[in-house]
């Protein structure tokens, strides 16, 4: 109780000294309360030392200033240390010792309310206690016993992107607790008191985020007694306590979804909230507890918190199927706060409010959860099986190699049961009197498949045939015998059949087992046709020829000759119209029959210049060809596709602008950018559940059908790309973004394979579907090898839609350009069934160079040649790795630019939408053209002003809200015009180049038409001669795209076939020749 006077750290000369201390007598062993005033010239650190307990401070002020310090010291005499650890030193003016402190209103009993605001968690006059302001808050508290003591807090935190992390300290004893809330709740913990008497109760902010903080109103300190608002507690764990959730929910409210109708089974967590409520804990022990959740979320990574006294036990990641979710955790006696919160990590473009988790109840149980049942299922071979395993109502599956574990179980009989696809479920008792193996053999439910394989040219018998069966979880290998003849035992399921052998073309099937099936095939002979193509003058080879072989079916093959003008082909049986093309030659048609390996040369003729007359700067001459127009148009509808399916006037443009297919995203999944999102509950407009063999799910198709059935309306086909997977399917990698890797390829593949089924079913006839979108471009996909993860997902879903539907045709993998060599990676694995080649290119696209490509006009026009070279690329790679395979190459995306933010600003680039688009499109779709792409999809159709958070005209080729369609839009016109699929292209000449740079020029001829489109990709004016050869026209027509807007002009017929052409700045025209 006496005052130590002057005492100085620094010695008699000045000299800074690092430790100074005092002897004190200490009457009895207690809690003491050591004060002191202080003050510094600059801010120094001080520890403070007595007996056994150190505590660092702070010292800043230059004037003195009380500071107070709590210790616990045994009887007897101590030193008090004061050491200097940080800074350079402090003036100490005196000292004070207290045993017993009543500090006026910061002194209480337990039992009593330290009431530190206004007493009703208003706020008003709460304390505010704060990292960044260093500040702490504490009193005195008398305790009549050494034990623990129940506190309680309340509170609020006061920032809203991190909890609150505050420290409570009782004399030595410290704990930490979370303030989760931003409005008043009761925080309750438990606290040790080594000291009867007069303790130290102090409140410290701990948040690593400096601007963190907490509100405290009231706290409560009792000993065997409990504080209001909890002391009539929801149910007491002596063995078993189960919380149904209308006695476990806090707030009624809650229990209601997102249009306001009231959950019949479970209660729903709302975006970021909770729900809580108090047990009474008997005793110190294990506790087992259970939640019976699932989730109903449209976009991110939802998780669930199990808090237990505010402090995270434990969280969860929700999928879209009722689960039990266990665990087991230590819990003290006393009553306890458990808490359920809900969280979901959003990222861009995800709306703010999400659809919820749904909670059908709690579980607790007293006793020792301490124990596993695990083991393998097999079948009778030792096969390791994917099984569902079921234990007294919680289920698990096997991994790949068949094991299974299932912890947190307590000693006891329990009733257990294993089931596969395609096997009998086996039930039995497992009695647990230690941790426990339990392996289960499972006998399958399955039937004979056999049949024969002939030829189909000599209807002979072919031993030696490799088949492929495979399903989800099996597959077969095995040859046919001498007489042709196969059998295998399978499973009861859906399979896929591949048979193959050398000289045959690949034969595909899928077959559906449920009884002994017999199932004969045949294979088509594959013969080997080479040759030459060869200059007839010069007897050498051509290199660089086409050559078409063309089908009764109207199936044509490819092929183009090597340096010395070698050709090689694989093709089935059969009578084939060929046609042989080269530059500066005269085309040879000619049909050949097929039935054998074939050896066959080509000779063809040099176009005789002797018989034309050349005069024009630009000269055409129709009497040479250079090809087949092959290519097929259309457009994408992705961005605004619920306008395209619902509104005529979409549809309408998309049959003017002469489109055949339109590529579609197609998902069931609103987190997959799909339209229909998936449910336990659904039962659609018909009353029939949607419901695949196999699915969690029910499915609404409606939006989907809808969106297919629009693109048939507008006369087109469809094309579907499903991407990606649904949300709930869960994500190896990268959890943020929209293309993320499903875990579990099988069970995408169904997923798949179920949409192909449906639309089967429907009669929709859709040919061509895409696997995938881009899958390397957002960093989810993490390359292996270029790829492996892709290759082994495609393997599969490839297989398993093949499985429903033999004839349609798959591929992928919808490249952005920076990955456009993988699709050599795809050719070169000759395991891939790999039937479209589809990848995505834009003329600014090469922003991932360093430096960055230029993306000025120039540039940009002269880009349209990267269409032709990556095709002829391609071509030259399926030649490669994959001769004579009929593989469709499909430019699945292209535009000028695919940026949403033009020069910084929310703007897609404006050369899409202006006069600038019209000669770009056009030159596009020559090289398209000259490269022999199947199928060219303009992104895109429908256009918005809002489209991919640009707010001028978007992508499209015309504009939804005011119906503008945009130059680009006339420029596909024309080609699906006149110059359409099957027309024959013809010599087109720049003479003088140097007079007309920038100047493109592209002509064909189909029956009675004949075409010519010039291109002029520069704004200036410009006059030229075009003469034309091998036709004698009777009428021209012009259409132009222009300055002048759309203009129509009509040509008088010069007797030398030599036309004035004049062209104004940036535009399109096409000449129709007719002929009488």
């Amino acid at each position: 109780g006496e005052s130590l006077q002057n005492v100085t750290i620094y010695g008699k000369e000045g000299k800074l000294l690092s430790k100074s201390w005092v002897y004190v007598k200490f009457p009895e062993s207690c809690s003491y309360l050591v004060e002191f005033v202080a003050r510094c010239e600059f801010s120094t650190s001080v520890r403070l030392t007595l007996e056994d307990s150190s505590i660092d401070i702070k010292i800043e002020n230059t004037t003195n200033e009380i500071y107070d310090l709590r210790f616990y010291v045994k009887k007897g005499t101590k030193y008090l240390i004061f050491e200097v650890i940080e800074g350079l030193g402090i003036f100490i003016d005196w000292v004070k010792i207290s045993q017993s402190i009543e500090c006026e209103n910061f002194s209480y009993k337990v039992g009593e309310v330290w009431s530190i605001g206004d007493g009703n968690a208003s706020g008003g006059k709460a304390v505010r206690l704060s990292k960044g302001d260093g500040n702490y808050l504490s009193t005195n508290i008398y305790l009549p016993k050494i034990d623990f003591y129940d506190l309680c807090i309340k509170a609020k935190e006061d920032f809203d992107t991190e909890h609150s992390i505050l420290e409570i300290s009782l004399g030595n004893y410290t704990r930490q607790f979370r303030i989760m809330s931003s409005f008043y709740e009761w925080y309750y913990l438990r606290v040790f008191s080594s000291v009867i008497g007069y303790e130290r109760l102090t409140f410290r902010m701990l948040s690593e985020h400096e601007g963190s903080a907490a509100y405290i109103d009231l706290v409560e300190i009792w000993y065997e007694r409990q504080a209001e608002g909890y002391s009539k507690p929801i149910c007491e764990l002596t063995n078993t306590c189960k919380i149904e959730c209308e006695n476990a929910i806090n707030n009624t409210d809650l229990r209601r979804d997102s249009q306001g109708g009231v959950l019949e089974n479970g209660f729903c967590i709302w975006d970021n909230g909770s729900i809580w409520n108090w047990i009474y804990v008997p005793q110190d022990a294990y506790y087992n507890f259970s939640f019976f959740m699932k989730g109903i979320f449209y976009k991110g990574a939802p998780r669930v918190y199990f808090i237990l006294d505010d402090r995270i036990v434990t969280e969860f990641e929700l999928i879209q199927s009722w689960r039990f979710y266990n665990g087991s955790v230590y819990i003290e006696k006393g009553p306890r706060k458990f808490e359920l919160r809900y969280w979901n990590d959003l990222w861009e473009g995800s709306p703010s409010k999400d659809r919820s988790p749904i909670i059908d109840f709690m579980h607790f149980e007293f006793g020792d959860f301490s124990y596993t049942l695990s083991g393998k299922v097999t079948n009778q071979s030792g096969y390791p099986l994917y099984a569902e395993l079921r234990i007294d109502g919680r289920i698990t599956n096997t991994d790949e190699n068949g094991t299974y574990s299932i912890p947190c179980l307590k000693l006891g009989s329990y009733q257990a049961s294993a089931s596969a696809l395609g096997y009998f479920t086996f039930y039995t008792e497992v009695v647990l009197t230690s941790n426990h193996t339990q392996n289960f053999t499972l006998y399958p439910e399955g039937f004979y498949l056999s049949g024969l394989v002939r030829n189909e040219q000599t209807n002979e018998f072919i031993s030696d045939v490799k088949i492929s069966i495979s399903s989800f979880q099996n597959s077969f290998l095995l040859n046919t015998n001498i007489l042709g003849e196969y059998s295998v035992f399978l499973l009861k399921g859906n399979y896929t059949i591949h048979a193959s052998k050398e000289g045959f073309a690949d034969f595909y099937s899928s077959l559906s087992i449920n009884s002994n099936t017999s199932f004969n095939f045949s294979l088509t002979p594959v013969y080997l046709v080479s040759g030459q193509v060869i200059d007839s003058s010069t007897t050498l080879g051509i290199p660089n020829a086409n050559i078409s072989f063309t089908n009764s079916s109207i199936i044509t093959y490819y092929a183009l000759t090597n340096s010395q003008g070698e050709y090689h082909l694989y093709l089935k049986y059969g009578i084939y119209k060929v046609t042989v093309t080269s530059d500066s030659y005269i085309p040879i048609n000619i049909n050949i029959s097929i039935y054998s390996n074939l050896t066959y040369d080509f000779v063809l003729n040099k176009v005789s210049t002797l018989n034309q007359t050349f005069h024009g700067d630009v000269e055409i001459n129709f009497s040479v060809s250079e090809g087949i127009i092959n290519t097929y148009y259309g457009a994408n509808e992705r961005d605004r596709w619920d306008y395209f399916t619902y509104d005529s006037t979409d549809q309408t443009h998309h049959c003017e602008a002469g489109n055949q297919y339109i590529r579609i995203w197609t998902s069931l999944d609103n987190g997959g950018y799909g339209m229909n999102p998936p449910t336990d509950e659904w039962h659609p407009k018909d009353a029939t559940p949607l419901r695949w063999s196999g699915s969690y799910y029910y499915w609404d198709w409606t939006q989907l059908d809808d969106y297919i059935e629009a693109v048939q309306n507008a006369s087109t086909q469809p094309i579907l790309a499903i991407t990606y997977a649904p949300y709930f399917m869960n994500y190896t990698y990268k959890k943020t973004g929209p293309n993320y890797i499903p875990d579990d390829f099988n069970w995408f593949g169904d997923y798949c394979a179920n949409i192909v089924a449906h639309y089967r079913d429907l009669g929709k006839n859709i040919q061509y579907w895409q696997i995938w979108n881009e899958p390397f471009i957002w960093g989810t996909w993490k390359k292996v090898s270029k790829g492996d993860i892709y290759i082994q997902m495609y393997k599969i879903v490839e297989q398993k839609m093949h499985a429903v539907n033999s004839s349609i045709k798959i591929g992928g993998p919808s490249l952005a350009e920076q990955d456009y060599s993988f699709i050599e990676d795809m050719l070169k694995d000759s395991s891939l069934n790999f039937q479209l080649c589809s990848w995505h290119t834009y003329a600014t696209g090469k922003f991932w160079t360093n430096p960055p490509e230029p993306r000025d006009d120039s540039y940009v026009m002269a880009r349209t040649q990267a269409y032709e070279d990556y095709a002829k690329n391609v071509r030259s790679w399926i030649s490669k790795y994959r001769p004579g395979k009929d593989i469709k190459l499909i430019l699945g995306e292209y535009n000028i630019n695919s940026s949403t933010t033009w020069n910084n600003s929310p703007n897609v680039d404006p050369r899409q939408h202006t006069l600038f688009g019209a000669p770009w499109t056009a030159s596009a779709l020559i090289h398209i053209i000259k490269g022999r792409i199947d199928v060219e999809l303009f992104f895109l159709g429908t256009g918005n002003p809002l489209s991919w958070g640009a707010i001028s005209f978007g992508f499209g080729l015309w504009v939804h809200a005011s119906n503008i369609l945009v130059p680009s839009f006339y420029a596909k016109q024309y080609f699906s015009t006149y110059f359409k699929q099957g027309s024959t292209i013809v010599n087109s000449t720049i003479i003088n180049a140097s007079k007309i740079p920038n100047l493109e020029v592209f002509a064909v001829k189909k029956d009675t038409s004949y075409n010519i489109i010039l291109v002029q990709k520069e704004n200036i004016t410009r006059s030229f001669t075009l003469a034309l050869n091998g036709v004698s026209p009777h009428v021209i027509n012009a259409h132009t795209i222009d300055v002048n807007s759309m203009q129509g002009r009509h040509y008088s017929i010069p007797p030398d076939n030599i036309l004035n052409i004049t062209l104004y700045g940036l535009g399109v025209s096409v000449l129709e020749i007719k002929v009488q």
